[in-house]
């Protein structure tokens, strides 16, 4: 699959926003002391 520049700036911006997700995730996971749970998501 080739991508071009456009192309690839949206799926680093898809991306990003996917991990951002994640860590709000587990910061909300870890404050409500819900570890096992947020160990997973780390990963």
């Amino acid at each position: 699959m080739t991508l071009n520049i456009e192309g690839r700036n949206e799926l680093i911006k898809f991306r990003m926003q996917q991990a951002i997700e994640c860590i709000e995730e587990v910061i909300f996971l870890i404050d409500n002391q819900k570890f096992k749970i947020a160990v997973n998501r780390i990963y």
